[in-house]
């Protein structure tokens, strides 16, 4: 039960992280694309339109964007939860005592 309630305290702000901003990324590019007018080659795309391009280029790097900085915010959390998790488990099962060294 431990390790669920660990889980969802990593999970939910993640979650919250990566879509707050992948949004704002995808509003500011599209804002500095739009200011600069600046062409991102048509390399393919969505239905086939003239912008699709560009529009898959800003989902791609926003969601980039938005995955890293969700990842380093939440990395000690993450850190957090895989410990409580490691020692829970030791401490259950007896059967590894080598994660008392590790884990005091």
């Amino acid at each position: 039960m431990m390790a669920f309630i660990s889980y969802l305290l990593v999970r939910f702000p993640y979650s919250a992280i990566n879509f707050h901003a992948y949004e704002t990324t995808s509003s500011a590019l599209r804002a500095y694309f739009s200011k600069n007018s600046t062409s991102i080659s048509n390399s393919g795309g969505f239905q086939g339109t003239a912008n699709s391009g560009a529009e898959a280029t800003i989902r791609f790097m926003s969601g980039a964007l938005a995955g890293g900085v969700a990842t380093v915010a939440c990395y000690p959390l993450d850190l957090v939860r895989t410990r409580l998790t490691t020692q829970a488990r030791a401490l259950e099962s007896r059967e590894f005592p080598v994660f008392s060294f590790f884990f005091p």
